[in-house]
């Protein structure tokens, strides 16, 4: 009975220091972010539907599009320097989307915004960004009801 009393103090124990440490965790991360929100631009890319072939279609329409704006973002070294670079460039990312899009066979179009949009949190390997507000290019496809995908575009593209 005592034995078992230490055990279940013990465990408490560790479950209270593993809350407080990921607590301090989570704080630090959503403290930290609201610099790093000023210094980031974001890709998302919305698909027209969930099928399969509109899944397929967003990555390769994401992928064409990185391939062809990487040279114009290599040499940007300000989050200013890269959005404008966006903005001047916004017909030219509508044009590729389409472009892919009607090598598909798709009626539907592709639309390109850049502003300031609502994420979810997310987690790119070790470093996490909270639910909240970014600047980001947005591609919508079609509809744009399907599964979205998103990086961080500025200070890295991908």
């Amino acid at each position: 009975m005592k034995n078992k009393m230490k055990i279940i103090i013990n465990i408490i124990l560790v479950f209270s220091i593993l809350i407080g440490i990921a607590t301090v965790s989570i704080g630090e991360v959503y403290k930290n972010v609201e610099g790093y929100k000023e210094k980031l631009i974001r890709l998302h890319v919305i698909a027209n539907s969930d099928t399969k072939e509109d899944q397929d279609i967003k990555l390769e329409i994401r992928d064409k599009i990185i391939e062809e704006m990487t040279p114009k973002f290599e040499k940007s070294e300000s989050i200013a320097e890269t959005e404008m670079i966006l903005k001047s460039n916004m017909k030219l990312i509508n044009d590729i989307a389409n472009r892919e899009l009607h090598k598909k066979g798709k009626d539907y179009k592709a639309q390109v915004f850049f502003g300031e949009y609502d994420f979810p949190t997310k987690s790119y390997g070790k470093f996490t960004l909270p639910a909240g507000n970014y600047k980001a290019l947005k591609i919508v496809l079609g509809e744009g009801v399907g599964e979205n995908w998103w990086c961080v575009m500025f200070p890295r593209f991908r």
